[in-house]
């Protein structure tokens, strides 16, 4: 039966939406790799790996399955009471398919919000499974001012580096400077300046000359942090106009489909 590992496929999504929930869960203090092959790991173990038949497990039983996964997740046993519970809440609120969370095209908001009804799941993880859902499989919403970007410590640092806040910026400052820049969608600046801080400007090595940001990073280094409005203002326009370019190929295809 065809499956995902590392990355899902349209297919996968269709036929397992729950897979997509658990990896959400699974997504926390542990590289993306490593949480999103948890569906795959529980996949591998299990007889069926549909919800009824999921549902079915005992909570002991999924302990089993996470402390047996290869790579094992940080927080196998924490992780494991998530997913059990999580299992049990798209059987009791969605009729048995996770599908129904993101189904009828809902605003952002309210999906953001049933997952945070997930235990496990935070602002962070509401606000990344929400932007994933419309960039990667094309999900559609009545609107998507809702989808903050998912501030991490890759973007956080990517943030600071451009000059649009301190190195002791919070997640709330940085999730109000993505709004500033992209009021109508925020989040679509996520995985981008999350690609830049992950593989270009890490916290041991800037390749700032495969990055397509380079120009607003040197003109950011020649001012000092920023302190009032006006800068502010003009740092967020410089960093958004070097941004929505590598942006554009996310708003270019707007039919939401999902063929």
């Amino acid at each position: 039966m065809p499956f995902f590992k590392r990355n899902f496929r349209l297919n996968d999504f269709i036929t397992y939406p729950h897979a997509f929930v658990i990896g959400c869960i699974a997504d926390k203090q542990v590289d993306a790799d490593i949480a999103w092959l948890t569906p795959y790991n529980i996949y591998t173990q299990v007889e069926s790996f549909h919800i009824k038949d999921l549902a079915k497990i005992e909570l002991n039983r999924f302990r089993e399955i996470m402390d047996n996964s290869n790579p094992k997740h940080r927080f196998h046993k924490m992780v494991a009471e998530e997913i059990h519970c999580g299992i049990k809440n798209i059987m009791d609120t969605y009729n048995g398919n996770a599908a129904n969370i993101w189904g009828g095209k809902p605003s952002c908001a309210v999906v953001a919000k049933r997952f945070l009804k997930f235990k496990g799941v935070g602002p962070k993880i509401s606000s990344m499974a929400t932007n994933i859902l419309y960039r990667d499989f094309k999900v559609p919403f009545s609107d998507y001012s809702s989808i903050d970007i998912s501030a991490d410590v890759h973007i956080q640092r990517v943030f600071a580096r451009l000059g649009l806040c301190s190195e002791s910026a919070t997640v709330d400052e940085i999730i109000k400077i993505a709004r500033s820049l992209h009021p109508q969608f925020p989040g679509i600046m996520d995985l981008p300046t999350w690609e830049i801080g992950k593989y270009w400007c890490n916290s041991n090595v800037q390749a700032c000359s495969q990055c397509y940001l380079r120009e607003a990073y040197a003109s950011s280094k020649s001012t000092t942090p920023l302190q009032d409005k006006e800068q502010h203002t003009d740092s967020m326009n410089r960093y958004g106009s070097q941004q929505k370019k590598k942006l554009n190929r996310f708003l270019s295809n707007d039919q939401r489909s999902g063929d």
